[in-house]
């Protein structure tokens, strides 16, 4: 139960940043990536003939005059897409699709997932502590048991003894009586 528990929450390690890169990025095949501050050169220089902007502002592409593309990785604040119209290149502005758009409850249940098993992790490591110390009572409470027989024993014995002692005790102290 523990190997399957670990090798769920391995997966979902695994493949949360995954799912989440896929649902953000863009079509990079045939684009090299740049930084911010080239792209900013190449619009500067006059060599871009097009951009896109896309991802909710945190991708942009563009498309320099010799036929080579790029793309950088920004911030949604970033002003680039000013930055083209103002050098007169045409932009594109790409929001994600809806059916692109990964569902609320899914992003939901993805960011929940580390937690989730963490808990059930927790609590599977209490319920087996828990049967491990129910064990442990059950065995001490069987040698108690077995402590209790044999003080019982015990006693029956001292009894019996003490009993059989003071009848010879009793029957000596009335034959010396007798004889004297």
């Amino acid at each position: 139960m523990s190997r399957l528990i670990l090798l769920l929450v391995s997966v979902v390690t695994i493949v949360s940043p995954t799912l989440a890169q896929e649902a953000t990025s863009t079509d990079e095949s045939k684009d090299k990536e740049v930084t911010y501050f080239d792209i900013r050169k190449f619009i500067d220089d006059g060599v871009v003939e097009w951009g896109r902007v896309s991802g909710d502002g945190w991708w942009i592409n563009i498309k320099t005059t010799d036929g080579s593309r790029y793309y950088a990785q920004v911030t949604p604040q970033t002003p680039i897409a000013d930055h083209l119209y103002e050098a007169g290149i045409p932009v594109r502005i790409q929001h994600r699709a809806a059916e692109e758009e990964t569902p609320r409850w899914l992003e939901f249940l993805l960011n929940l997932a580390p937690l989730l098993i963490f808990i059930v992790f927790f609590l599977f490591l209490m319920l087996t502590m828990g049967r491990s110390n129910k064990n442990h009572v059950d065995k001490y409470d069987d040698y108690l048991a077995k402590e209790d027989e044999q003080q019982r024993r015990y006693l029956e014995r001292v009894e019996k003894f003490q009993t059989e002692f003071f009848e010879r005790l009793e029957e000596t102290i009335k034959r010396s009586m007798n004889n004297g």
